[in-house]
């Protein structure tokens, strides 16, 4: 006679066995592995930036300061920090969700006076985006994937030297002389409000509404090549504040090669 208990199991058929709960970590912490010689001493005992964004949103940073900075060999092995509401950099690790992530890196150039972006919540220093001597601000760019704890290798092979870009405003009304500002933001980035630019230029526009621009505050601005969104302020409204009620603003996409222009006429602009 056979004999039949129900079983509460549930097999797999493949190995005729039972599942287990997967014990895979769904979040972890990104450590850049920073290794640069080809420049020599030019890259040791330097300091460098980073920005990690997910979908446009800042989710982990490294300003400009002693969080890492590489060794007499041009190495580094730091974690990536935190950062808080106002987009500032932590004291801690950041924990990031498993997922994809836009990663951006520059490192200083023989300990040259640098020039960065930051929140203004945070004050300076924050991302490298310019050096005094051209075409001595390495640069890399990547999309990674955090599966627990993970690392990013940069590498002379990786890194690039970063690029300038113009943007060119053509009789952009009121023809007037008024300042604007234009943002180099991640292509995955929503909005200006929900990410961190990765740079900025500025200028103003001459009694026919022209300008062209390749720098902030006099410095010429190089970034890792690439696509990137854009949002430029003009303040139309002449009230010395750039992006409020009553300006203009243009958005888009653009190609940053170093030999890349960004042209902006008057159609299209829109009024805030």
């Amino acid at each position: 006679m056979l004999h039949c208990v129900q079983s509460t199991a549930i097999v797999d058929p493949a190995n005729n066995a039972a599942f287990t709960a997967s014990t895979a970590a769904t979040s972890g912490s990104l450590t850049l592995n920073v290794s640069l010689t080809a420049q020599g001493a030019n890259h040791q005992n330097q300091a460098f930036s980073a920005i990690l964004l997910k979908a446009g949103s800042p989710t982990g940073f490294i300003k400009h300061d002693a969080t890492g900075i590489t060794n007499g060999s041009g190495a580094a092995t730091v974690l990536m920090r935190s950062v808080d509401s106002n987009k500032c950099m932590s004291g801690t690790s950041a924990t990031l969700a498993n997922g994809t992530y836009d990663l951006y890196f520059a490192i200083n150039y023989a300990a040259q006076t640098i020039y960065s972006i930051f929140p203004i919540a945070c004050g300076a220093p924050g991302y490298l985006i310019s050096l005094p001597t051209p075409n001595q601000l390495y640069t890399h760019r990547s999309q990674i994937t955090i599966s627990g704890n993970s690392t990013v290798n940069i590498r002379d092979s990786n890194t690039t030297l970063g690029k300038g870009h113009t943007f060119q405003l053509a009789a952009v009304t009121p023809l007037a002389v008024r300042a604007f500002i234009c943002y180099l933001i991640d292509p995955g980035a929503a909005d200006m409000i929900s990410t961190m630019p990765v740079a900025f230029f500025n200028g103003s526009t001459d009694g026919a509404g022209n300008a062209t621009t390749t720098t902030h505050a006099g410095q010429t601005i190089y970034v890792a090549p690439g696509s990137y969104k854009y949002v430029c302020h003009h303040d139309a409204n002449n009230d010395a504040t750039v992006g409020n009620t009553g300006d203009k603003v243009a958005t888009g996409t653009t190609s940053v090669t170093g030999l890349s222009t960004t042209y902006l006429t008057n159609g299209v602009f829109s009024t805030l």
